[in-house]
């Protein structure tokens, strides 16, 4: 009996760029195209640096932009008969901006039939222009990476709950160990091996709150001078920043690492991790830390609540509170053996609601239900719901709980 083709999936994103979102999409198309999923990867701008990773991983990827304008007028054109050429069973749109928007609106208007799940990975004010909004609530399936999250969506971009599937992203566990060589790790830093080290991961922008944290930093150090700080990223405000710590008198002790592809093996060498963000959805750097058994002091906002239980696997700050911030790291670094314990807990949660192949094995799930849905017929995406002498149409998407 001759098998089933295998289902035909464009996954659209913006760009591919060193980021949480775009190394999230490598690890999630390397392992759908492991279960026999055909891929396409197509950024719209480029060059892109993980280019390279997507193809040694055999997911093909096409970037219609050869330049990193955002106004190449012939973009769209070249999605468009890309969509035309392929005819995908699914255009999946990963993030907000010019993927969601190129992506669904052309999925809909190139003649096939294509189910359109828009990944929306962001929480970030006024992260959808209104087309983008438009074009998201027209998709077929929405996927958010919590309960948080999707509550959001519905509330600020009126996308219907019944096209909300919660699927979280997912960490490779494998790679991401708490069982690493600290010493060895320091070393790689250029950090002496002894020494109570906060960590931070994230990109020098305003909203990723670096400069709250060397706030924090310098209030911490004049009660424990010893504690050194290692923040991971590069950015736009890296300038601004090291003229922080320089007029804070703590540039000896705030060390920036600048953009590294060693996290997983730098992550152990941290006491502490720390996430001072101003803004996030379900941030990978801090679940990435979880994973690698690291305590966490993260600002409560976007779906961290959700990641975080106070107290347990760590402690949750308000945002822009640099004062709470530096009490947080304090108090763990205080009790070594309290933080140990939260880092234990976090690589718990970690295995049991956040891996890899839980994500992909979620998204398989609602790829072959847009599938089925496709195939049976045109119009069976909708149920008609009758109530109080009117007919709504909702389209029906398994929910899959952030709690697993």
């Amino acid at each position: 009996m001759a098998s089933a083709p295998p289902v035909r999936v464009l996954f659209v994103l913006t760009r591919l760029d060193v980021g949480g979102l775009e190394h999230q999409a490598l690890e999630l198309t390397s392992r759908l195209a492991s279960r026999g999923f055909a891929l396409q990867v197509v950024a719209l701008r480029g060059p892109g640096a993980l280019t390279p990773l997507f193809r040694e991983r055999g997911v093909p990827v096409i970037e219609l932009a050869q330049r990193r304008s955002k106004w190449d007028v012939r973009m769209p054109l070249r999605l468009a008969r890309l969509i035309r050429r392929l005819q995908p069973q699914v255009v999946y749109t990963f993030g907000c901006g010019d993927a969601l928007f190129w992506g669904g609106t052309l999925a809909r208007a190139v003649p096939g039939r294509h189910a359109v799940v828009a990944a929306i990975h962001s929480m970030r004010p006024g992260m959808l222009g209104r087309m983008a909004a438009r074009a998201a609530r027209r998709a077929d399936a929405v996927i958010a990476l919590a309960e948080t999250h999707a509550r959001f969506l519905t509330e600020q971009y009126a996308i219907s709950k019944s096209k909300l599937a919660v699927i979280p992203n997912g960490v490779d566990l494998d790679r991401f160990q708490p069982n690493g060589d600290p010493a060895s790790a320091r070393a790689r830093m250029g950090l002496a091996p002894q020494g109570f080290l906060v960590g931070a991961v994230g990109r020098l922008h305003h909203l990723k709150g670096m400069d709250v944290l060397c706030q924090a930093a310098a209030s911490v150090l004049r009660r424990f001078p010893a504690v050194r700080f290692a923040i991971i990223g590069d950015g736009p405000q890296r300038t601004d920043l090291d003229d922080q710590v320089r007029a804070l008198g703590v540039e000896a002790q705030v060390h920036f690492l600048g953009r590294r592809s060693d996290v997983a093996e730098l992550l152990p060498a941290f006491n502490l991790f720390v996430l001072p963000s101003r803004s996030e959805a379900l941030p990978m750097a801090l679940m990435e830390a979880m994973a690698c058994a690291r305590p966490v002091v993260a600002s409560a906002v976007g779906c961290v609540p959700e990641l975080i239980e106070h107290g347990m696997n760590g402690l949750c700050v308000p945002a822009e509170d640099p004062e709470r911030l530096a009490e947080a790291i304090i108090e763990l670094a205080s009790d070594p053996a309290r933080a140990r314990e939260m880092g234990r807990e976090g690589r718990r949660i970690a295995d049991a609601r956040f891996s890899i192949e839980r994500a992909a094995a979620r998204t398989a799930s609602l790829l072959e239900t847009a599938i089925e849905n496709l195939e049976a017929d045109r119009n069976s995406w909708s149920c008609v719901i009758h109530r109080e002498g009117e007919k709504r149409r909702a389209k029906v998407w398994p929910r899959a709980d952030s709690k697993g």
